[in-house]
C-alpha cells in the first residue's frame, strides 16, 4: 500500500467519525477537532507530487 493510499484510508475513516459526531451533536468540539485533522490530511495529499499519486 502506498503512502497516498494510507492517507486516503485515514481520510475516509475521519470523515465517517466526523459525520457520526455531527449526527450526535453538531456543535460538539469533537467535530471541530476531527475536521482540523481531516484538513491536515487533505493538505498532505494535495502536496504529494502528482507522479506519486499515480503509483
Amino acid at each position: 500500500m502506498t503512502n497516498i493510499q494510507t492517507i486516503e484510508r485515514k481520510i475516509e475513516k475521519l470523515r465517517m467519525q466526523m459525520y457520526e459526531c455531527y449526527k450526535d451533536n453538531r456543535f460538539s468540539s469533537d467535530v471541530v477537532e476531527i475536521s482540523q485533522e481531516l484538513d491536515k490530511l487533505l493538505n498532505e495529499v494535495q502536496n504529494i507530487p502528482s507522479t506519486s499519486q499515480n503509483t
